[in-house]
């Protein structure tokens, strides 16, 4: 989203270059035709590169990982997906996958935590077929499962960061574009984090 999508784009990927060990860039839902054509990525690109180019980079977000743990926390872009129980399970997901068309995998990059869904774990999401909001019970069950701390994830607007299911589930929102801060999170090795706005 933006005005500079590219733009963003080269520097991540300039950063991933220079330095493999030290940065993990995730896909999100944006990482889908549908959603960045919407969004006007494709006509950036046709106008910046010529449409010819668009194909290359669908095909490298295909590539791109759903998750990663890093010390202890479940990185994602969006949530955890019903029907997946250990993180493991998630290096099967079909790669390359350009819409993705695995539930699971769309999930991951479409679902959104909610306080208050008491017994319900997945409540159908405003965000269309296949999208779900996950409740608390959910979270506990799947960071006890995997030994995990807790979910660090993008995905929802907020204003730098929003904290649900008692600090389990921190939601970091790195852009601008909705005129709010834009959060950064340092996670160190020690598990202590360090919030920062931009």
């Amino acid at each position: 989203r933006g005005e500079d999508q590219l733009g963003n784009l080269k520097l991540i990927l300039q950063k991933l270059i220079e330095n493999k060990e030290k940065y993990i860039v995730l896909r999100g839902n944006h990482e889908s035709p549908l959603t960045n054509e919407y969004y006007g990525f494709k006509k950036e690109i046709s106008n910046k590169l010529g449409e010819e180019n668009y194909n290359m980079f669908i095909e490298l977000f295909s590539y791109m990982p759903y998750a990663v743990v890093v010390n202890n926390y479940f990185c994602v872009h969006g949530g955890i997906a019903s029907g997946l129980e250990k993180v493991e399970d998630i290096k099967k997901l079909p790669r390359p996958d350009e819409i993705p068309n695995d539930p699971i995998a769309f999930q991951l990059l479409w679902n959104d935590p909610r306080e208050g869904l008491g017994d319900l774990d997945f409540l159908p999401n405003i965000r269309g077929e296949g999208t779900y909001y996950f409740g608390e019970r959910v979270v506990e069950d799947f960071l006890k499962k995997n030994s995990l701390n807790g979910i660090i994830r993008g995905h929802e607007v907020a204003d730098g960061f929003r904290e649900d299911m008692n600090g389990k589930v921190i939601t970091v929102f790195s852009s601008r574009y909705h005129k709010m801060r834009a959060g950064v999170l340092i996670l160190k090795k020690d598990g202590k984090m360090d919030k920062i706005y931009l």
